[in-house]
């Protein structure tokens, strides 16, 4: 009963992490508070059946306040999923739909059975299945666009191009270009059968080749054209420009795979500068369109894109909390509680850790801290209001300690197969709150030791995301 209690906690604080509500976070509060008191009843040394009896009604209440949090959270921001998801769905139909991707046709309709299913949960009010239903909808959607949107746009550029070359060809009269671009077509032949027996790799091979075929027959048909060698300069101008640009960024930006584009962008326009001096204006001029691509992501994954954005989210949620740290330091009277001062501290701390890993572009630890802060200024708001009126007594809070030495324990052991460093961050942000626990116990807050528990437990799971177990 106790063990089922904790799961449905825990996934209810994973999805206030997700969607923050004050009202549900209260209730989850309570809950915690109840599954505690229930817990304490049952480690008696005489248990009696009444005591049996009043620790199972305070988890049935446990499980009450639980169901109703999670449907605080999940109704609205769990109708904003259904959309997003129906959204990505179209999305999806117009791209893969009749483009020949018979995998990510596959992909599609698995999807759509996913999101039924998540409807019938909706329906029926099982919101914490719905939104896991959705979660699982759109990520097989996401599977099959970018599984056929990068062949399906190789299709398009082939179709695209090869009318273009159709008409330089027919103009020219050129025999051997003739020759050259119906290999293309040939080759395009192949790549559709490919594509539609769901081999993507081939398609793709198959497309690109078609198409170096074509730009090297417009280039025979358009030999020397002042048109064409005029738009090759220019481009390889601007893709100088824009290559200076990318270098910017990339001193900012610690992506390996930014780099690796960059070096690919770097060849494409060596090779497209040879192509230039001789002659071949037609691939020169699709080599560096191919290298502008790749130097406009390079620019995007550096920080110019969701990156920076994100970051620059964290740095304004950072200013702000340091504002209402000292908003709340202010309001400290001589008879403030104590619990809210150790509070303050333990969100002065958090606000600080999370302006030093943000500096050191660990932007999910960073966001990690910021949330922990902001919850210890709400539970502040809440005691300096007289708010919380739990009875957190020392043996519930040394009792709670002890769990969250466990679950340290235990993600110090599992974290040493972890192949990524912020698993290591968050334990050991974590270690950290619990010193805060520790000093908050022996000063006798015993509110304030039980909220850095909770959030230093919260720690502890991140560090455990996708670590093996032994």
């Amino acid at each position: 009963m106790i063990q089922k209690l904790d799961r449905e906690l825990e996934f209810a604080r994973e999805l206030l992490q997700s969607f923050p509500d004050s009202r549900a976070q209260s209730m989850i509060d309570k809950a915690q508070m109840l599954r505690d008191e229930a817990v304490s009843i049952l480690q008696q040394d005489r248990l009696q059946p009444r005591d049996v009896a009043e620790a199972r009604a305070k988890v049935n209440q446990a499980f009450a306040l639980i169901k109703q949090a999670v449907r605080i959270v999940l109704d609205g921001p769990l109708r904003r999923l259904r959309n997003r998801l129906e959204e990505l769905m179209r999305q999806v139909e117009h791209l893969v739909l009749g483009g020949g991707c018979k995998a990510g046709e596959r992909l599609l309709r698995e999807a759509k059975q996913i999101q039924r299913e998540c409807e019938n949960a909706f329906a029926a009010k099982d919101f914490a299945k719905a939104a896991e239903l959705c979660d699982g909808a759109m990520t097989v959607a996401k599977q099959a666009l970018q599984l056929c949107q990068k062949i399906i746009e190789e299709k398009r550029r082939f179709e695209n191009l090869r009318d273009r070359a159709r008409d330089a060809v027919e103009r020219s009269g050129n025999q051997r270009a003739k020759e050259v671009y119906h290999k293309a077509l040939n080759l395009a032949g192949s790549a559709e059968e490919a594509l539609r027996n769901g081999d993507t790799q081939l398609a793709k091979r198959l497309y690109n080749q078609s198409l170096m075929l074509l730009v090297r027959a417009m280039d025979m048909a358009n030999v020397d054209s002042p048109q064409v060698i005029d738009q090759t300069d220019v481009a390889r101008s601007r893709l100088k420009e824009l290559m200076a640009q990318a270098r910017e960024c990339l001193r900012e930006s610690n992506q390996p795979r930014a780099r690796l584009l960059f070096e690919r962008a770097r060849r494409l326009a060596t090779e497209a500068e040879l192509a230039g001096k001789e002659g071949r204006h037609h691939e020169a001029l699709w080599k560096v369109e191919l290298a502008e691509k790749m130097l406009r992501r390079v620019c995007q994954m550096s920080g110019d894109g969701d990156g920076r954005r994100i970051s620059n989210r964290i740095s304004h949620e950072i200013v702000n909390a340091k504002t209402d740290i000292a908003e709340a330091r202010s309001k400290l009277a001589g008879d403030a509680p104590k619990d809210a001062e150790m509070l303050i501290n333990m969100a002065e701390f958090a606000i600080d850790r999370a302006e030093r890993a943000l500096n050191a572009r660990r932007d999910r630890f960073a966001l990690a801290a910021v949330l922990a802060s902001q919850r210890f200024l709400t539970h502040v708001e809440r005691v300096l209001q007289t708010q919380d009126k739990s009875d957190v007594t020392k043996e519930i809070v040394q009792l709670q300690l002890q769990r969250l030495d466990e679950a340290i324990a235990e993600s110090e052991n599992r974290i040493q197969l972890a192949s990524e460093d912020w698993n290591r961050h968050f334990l050991n942000g974590a270690k950290e709150i619990r010193q805060f626990v520790v000093e908050s116990i022996q000063k006798g807050n015993y509110r304030a030791a039980h909220e850095g528990i909770q959030v230093a437990f919260d720690l502890v799971r991140k560090s455990l995301k996708s670590v093996p177990r032994n």
